[in-house]
C-alpha cells in the first residue's frame, strides 16, 4: 500500500513502464577525431612532462602581474592533453619542448625579485600571451608581435589580425606551431614600422562570434594596457574565417577601429535557406552583412578576394549591395590566386594601412548607421537605444548640417542617444530637428550637458527616456537567446529529479551537451553553481542559466511568478498555450526578475548545434527569444527536439 501511493505521487511513470531508452549521442564536428594514439611515445611523454611540472603551475598566484601569460602556457597544454587533442606528433613535440620550455623561462622570471616588466612584454617578435576571460574565467591565449624597430617616443600603431579556420587548432597549437610561422601579408604585415600586432585566439574555430568576438575586445583592452598604443591607430583585420570575422564585427562594431581589412571570408550565413521557421529570418540579420552595407561606406574599408578562389561570396554580394547604392566595394584581387595573397596584393594592402596610419581617425559629423539588434546601436557619437522591433532594421542619420543646427533622420527606431562630438561644447544652444519636427531646446539634465536621449512619445519626439515602463528590451538586453553567452553567465542545474520522465530525460542529455559542447567549442569550463550556493555576486554579475522547472530548481522555483511561462500542476502556459509537461520544455530569455540588468535564460545554452559546427558559416542563432520543445522527437545535431512553438518577446518583453 504504502507502495502504491508513493509511485502515485511521485514519478508515476517510472512505476508503471519500463526506463526510458537513453537519447542517442550526437557526432562531434568540432574536435574532430584524434589522429594520435593516447598510448604513443609522443603523448606519453607530454603528459609525464606536464605531471612533473603541475605542482609548480598550481602553485602560481594567478593575481600577481604577468602570473596569466605564464600558468597560460602550461593551461593550454594540460587542456589540449586532457581534451585529448593529438593531431600531429611534430606538434605534440613542439608543444612539450617549446611551449612547455617557455613556461619553465617564465616561472624563473616571475619570481625574479623587483622585477617590474617582463621579457616577452617587451623583446621585439612574436610574443605569447594570455588572459583570463571574463565570461566564463578559462585561460585563453593571444599572441603579440612586437616591432623589430620601435621608437619609444612615439606611440605603437596596431593591426589586429583574426586567424582562418582550423579545427585542430587547440590552445597549444595556436602557440606552438600557428604564432610560430605568421607572415600576414605575405610578409609585408612587419613591414608596417611602429606597428603592434595583435592576435586574438577567439575560441579556434566558432567565426569570432559571441565569446569569440568579446575575446577579441579583451586582448584590445590589455593591449592598451600594457603597451605605448595610440588607441586612435588600430585596424582590423583577417583572412578566410578571420575575414568574415572583420565583416561581421565591422558591421556591428567600429568604435575600436578606423579601419577594416576583411580577406576573403563568408558575408551570409549558410543553411538558412533550408528554414521553415519564420522567424529565422530575423535571427539571419546577425550575420547576413549586405544590409549593413551603408555601415562601411565611411568606415575606411579595404575587400580582398583571390581572383581564383572558390568562395567569391564577399566580392560578389557585397559588392551588389554596394552598387545599390551607386558605390563601388573597395576591393583588391589577387590575379592568379586562390584562397591565399598574391605578393603584388599583399604590397597594396600594406601601402593602403600606411596611408590610413598616417591620417589617423576623425570624428565624423555625419553618422548613417543600420542595425537590427540593440546590442550593436553605438556608431561615433550616436547609438540607437530603442528599436520597434528586434530583428528588422533601424537606421539614424545624423547630420550636423551647420554648428547650431543637428537634423536627424530616423527609420524603425523608438529611441536614440547623442554624445557630442569633440568639435561640439554642449546641447543647450544648440537646435536639433528629428524626422522633420523641430525639438524644443534641446539640453539634458545641465546646461553643459554632452549627452542627451531622445525618444519617440506619443505627441512626437521629445528630449528624455521612453515612458516608464517597468522592463523594456534595451542595448545589453535584448535577447535572442545567444546573447545571454556572449557576457558573464552562470550555469545553475536542477537539485532534484523532474518529476516527469521524459523531461527529465531530455534535461540530463541536454544539460551534460552544453557542458561539453561548451568545452569543445569555446575551449572553456562552463561556471556552474547550485542554486543554494548562489549569493548577490553572482546575481549581480552573471547570467544566470537555469535548468529545470520550479519542482526541480529552487531558483526557478524563487522567481516563477515574474516569468512568462506560468507552471500548473502536470502542465505549463507559455503565451496564452497550455502544454503537457512530460512531452514539453520551455526555452527563454528574459530579464533577472532578481536584476533587471542581467538575463535568465531557461534550459538552453546556445541554439546553433553540433551539425552547425560543419562550418562556423552556420554557427548563428537558431532560436529566438523563447521556444516550446516537443519531446516526442529526440534531440539531434541540429534541434533540441521538435519545434512545437517559438518567437520574440515584444520591445516590452511581453
Amino acid at each position: 500500500m504504502i507502495r502504491s501511493i508513493l509511485c502515485t505521487s511521485f514519478l508515476t511513470v517510472s512505476c508503471l513502464a519500463a526506463p526510458l531508452p537513453e537519447i542517442p549521442q550526437i557526432r562531434n564536428y568540432i574536435p574532430p577525431k584524434a589522429k594520435v594514439a593516447t598510448d604513443s611515445p609522443a603523448v606519453e611523454s607530454l603528459r609525464s612532462r606536464l605531471q612533473e611540472l603541475r605542482p609548480r603551475a598550481e602553485a602560481i598566484d594567478l593575481d600577481r602581474p604577468g602570473a596569466i601569460d605564464t600558468f597560460g602556457l602550461f593551461e593550454a597544454v594540460d587542456f589540449t592533453v586532457r581534451e585529448g587533442r593529438f593531431y600531429d606528433e611534430k606538434r605534440l613535440a613542439l608543444m612539450e619542448r617549446d611551449v612547455l620550455g617557455a613556461f619553465e623561462k617564465r616561472l624563473q622570471e616571475l619570481d625574479s625579485p623587483g622585477e617590474n616588466e617582463f621579457s616577452w612584454r617587451r623583446e621585439p617578435g612574436i610574443q605569447w600571451r594570455a588572459f583570463r576571460s571574463r565570461v566564463d574565467d578559462s585561460i585563453q591565449p593571444f599572441g603579440v608581435y612586437f616591432p623589430e624597430a620601435y621608437d619609444s617616443a612615439k606611440p605603437l600603431r596596431v593591426m589586429v589580425w583574426l586567424h582562418g579556420r582550423g579545427d585542430t587548432l587547440s590552445k597549444a597549437a595556436f602557440y606552438a606551431a600557428w604564432l610560430r610561422s605568421r607572415k600576414e601579408f605575405m610578409g609585408k604585415g612587419r613591414e608596417l614600422a611602429q606597428t603592434l600586432i595583435v592576435y586574438p585566439y577567439g575560441r579556434m574555430s566558432n567565426g569570432f562570434k559571441f565569446a569569440g568576438s568579446t575575446d577579441v575586445y579583451e586582448v584590445l583592452d590589455i593591449v592598451e594596457r600594457d603597451y605605448p598604443v595610440d588607441r586612435e591607430s588600430m585596424i582590423l583585420s583577417g583572412f578566410s574565417m578571420g575575414g568574415a570575422g572583420v565583416w561581421h564585427m565591422g558591421a556591428h562594431q567600429q568604435d575600436r577601429f578606423i579601419g577594416f581589412h576583411p580577406g576573403a571570408g563568408f558575408v551570409a550565413p549558410k543553411g538558412q535557406q533550408k528554414s521553415s521557421f519564420r522567424w529565422q529570418k530575423r535571427l539571419d540579420t546577425m550575420f547576413e552583412i549586405a544590409p549593413y552595407a551603408e555601415n562601411f561606406f565611411d568606415a575606411n574599408l579595404m575587400a580582398y578576394i583571390g581572383s581564383k578562389d572558390r568562395n567569391q561570396m564577399a566580392r560578389t554580394i557585397m559588392g551588389a549591395a554596394f552598387q545599390e547604392f551607386d558605390r563601388e566595394l573597395p576591393l583588391i584581387v589577387g590575379e592568379g590566386a586562390g584562397h591565399t595573397y598574391t605578393p603584388q596584393a599583399a604590397a597594396q594592402l600594406a601601402s593602403w594601412m600606411r596611408d590610413l596610419y598616417v591620417r589617423g581617425k576623425e570624428s565624423p559629423l555625419r553618422v548613417v548607421w543600420k542595425t537590427p539588434w540593440l546590442q550593436f546601436g553605438k556608431k561615433d557619437w550616436v547609438e540607437i537605444t530603442g528599436l520597434a522591433q528586434q530583428g528588422r532594421f533601424g537606421r539614424i542619420e545624423a547630420d550636423w548640417t551647420s554648428p547650431e543646427l543637428l537634423r536627424v533622420q530616423t527609420d524603425g527606431i523608438t529611441s536614440f542617444r547623442l554624445t557630442l562630438p569633440d568639435q561640439r561644447k554642449s546641447f543647450s544652444e544648440l537646435r536639433i530637428e528629428v524626422d522633420g519636427q523641430q525639438l524644443n531646446r534641446a539640453q539634458g539634465d545641465r546646461e553643459d550637458s554632452k549627452e542627451i536621449t531622445i525618444s519617440r512619445q506619443a505627441a512626437g519626439w521629445k528630449v528624455g527616456e521612453l515612458g516608464a515602463a517597468k522592463q523594456r528590451k534595451r542595448p545589453g538586453l535584448q535577447g535572442p537567446i545567444d546573447d545571454a553567452f556572449s557576457s558573464r553567465f552562470l550555469f545553475v542545474p536542477p537539485s532534484e529529479p523532474e518529476p516527469y520522465a521524459k523531461a527529465e530525460r531530455w534535461l540530463k542529455f541536454e544539460y551534460q551537451g552544453a557542458l561539453q559542447r561548451w568545452r569543445n567549442l569555446m575551449q572553456g569550463e562552463v561556471r556552474m553553481k547550485e542554486a543554494g550556493q548562489i549569493d548577490e555576486q553572482d546575481i549581480s554579475s552573471s547570467h544566470l542559466i537555469l535548468w529545470g522547472s520550479p519542482d526541480s530548481n529552487p531558483m526557478i522555483r524563487k522567481i516563477a511568478e515574474q516569468l512568462p511561462v506560468k507552471w500548473e500542476g502536470e502542465r505549463f502556459t507559455m503565451r496564452g498555450e497550455r502544454y503537457s509537461r512530460e512531452t514539453h520544455i520551455p526555452i527563454l530569455i528574459f530579464p533577472n526578475p532578481l536584476n533587471p540588468e542581467t538575463y535568465v535564460v531557461l534550459n538552453s545554452g546556445h541554439t546553433f548545434r553540433q551539425e552547425h559546427d560543419r562550418s562556423n558559416s552556420f554557427q548563428y542563432p537558431r532560436l529566438p527569444d523563447w521556444a516550446v520543445i516537443g519531446l516526442e522527437r529526440l534531440p539531434d545535431g541540429n534541434l533540441p527536439g521538435h519545434i512545437e512553438s517559438a518567437g520574440f518577446f515584444d520591445e516590452f518583453w511581453k
